[in-house]
């Protein structure tokens, strides 16, 4: 498997070639001026080999930076927006950091400096933990590469994550915002708090979408960013999230209303139902900036998400005793699990519901 040569040389004199084949059956040569440092060598391949930890030495140099480029190159099953988002968290903090080193030298300390500087740099807890992921997937994607064998982001320190619960919104709060918000947007609220959708599948939505015959909405699109900051249409999350939805009968008698008074025709297959003032899909910054918080600020309603509608929805289709695989249907979430674990959350009317509940089956016979 591995043999050492001597031979002389004109410049060196005595040279000891260690020759030996690759996992990929490829025959390797390498050059040590001693027989000592060839035996060692020698021993290290082997060891490694028996383990599956060889390296190619060539690759130990390699910059991190050109691992980046072929981590983002090989990103092609992420939508453009995440895409952005990775690009410039590595742009402006990762590269910075590792840029210029060769990849095979960072190691578990420099990780951990790496996460106390953007404590220290004031980044909140959500926010390093998502610059640390995606450090550790670019490593992971050097060990799947066969650049290094073991990735440094190993057991490393985080700041703790407080977990925001979405505010779940009352009917009352509901209709404040959506009276605040400009006559043409009104109608997004109601959908997202009555059908559970996502703000970029409500803004996505065209007449084609809107089934007036069988009251129903389907989602088969979303509006997301490209590469460069600007709209685009896309699939949605995952492939549960193409669904089609019976319309409550208060929000089928709002689409008709809406449809009338913004002269939307039923054979405008393409209309965009909630378009910009250029006729072109809503974008996300802009939408937030300029029409949800100054509404929310009128309605005298802080810290209301348009996502957290969605998440209203969800509690409430617990609280109405929907089954789950329904409300998974719904909401357009692939497992049950996620129906539950993230987006229903309990109230005081279920937490008194439960209480009623568990006395008629406890106490449902007279007790000592």
């Amino acid at each position: 498997m591995a043999s050492i040569n001597k031979r002389k040389t004109k410049r060196n004199g005595m040279v000891y070639d260690l020759r030996y084949r690759t996992p990929e059956r490829k025959m390797k040569r390498e050059t040590y001026r001693t027989r000592q440092e060839a035996e060692q060598r020698k021993a290290d391949v082997l060891r490694s080999m028996s383990k599956g930890t060889w390296i190619d030495p060539k690759t130990l140099g390699l910059p991190f930076e050109t691992i980046v480029e072929q981590w983002i190159h090989a990103g092609i099953h992420k939508r453009d927006s995440t895409k952005l988002l990775d690009a410039s968290v590595v742009k402006k903090y990762i590269l910075p950091e590792f840029g210029d080193k060769p990849i095979a030298s960072i190691n578990k300390a420099q990780v951990q400096a790496f996460i106390s500087g953007l404590v220290d740099k004031g980044l909140t807890p959500g926010t390093i933990h998502r610059h640390f992921s995606i450090l550790r997937a670019i490593l992971n994607f050097a060990i799947d590469s066969d650049v290094i064998v073991r990735n440094p982001c190993r057991t490393i320190k985080l700041p703790t994550l407080s977990y925001r619960k979405p505010m779940i919104a009352t009917p009352e709060q509901i209709a404040s915002v959506a009276n605040a918000m400009p006559e043409r947007y009104q109608l997004m609220a109601w959908i997202a708090s009555s059908c559970a959708l996502r703000w970029g599948e409500v803004a996505a939505l065209q007449v084609k979408h809107i089934n007036f015959l069988r009251k129903t909405i389907t989602v088969e699109q979303q509006v997301t960013r490209t590469k460069d900051g600007n709209v685009c249409i896309g699939l949605p999350k995952t492939e549960a999230g193409k669904r089609t939805l019976t319309i409550p009968r208060t929000l089928f008698d709002l689409l008709s209303e809406h449809f009338e008074k913004f002269d939307i025709r039923i054979e405008d297959q393409e209309t965009v139902l909630f378009p910009n003032s250029n006729g072109d899909y809503l974008h996300p910054s802009n939408f937030r900036q300029r029409i949800w918080i100054p509404a929310c600020k009128s309605a005298g309603i802080i810290g209301l998400r348009f996502h957290d509608l969605r998440s209203t929805n969800a509690t409430m289709l617990v609280l109405a005793g929907v089954d789950i695989k329904t409300a998974q249907k719904r909401l357009g979430h692939a497992s049950p699990r996620m129906t539950l674990g993230i987006y229903a959350q309990a109230t005081q009317e279920g937490d008194e519901k439960a209480a009623v509940a568990v006395e008629k089956l406890i106490f449902s016979s007279n007790t000592a």
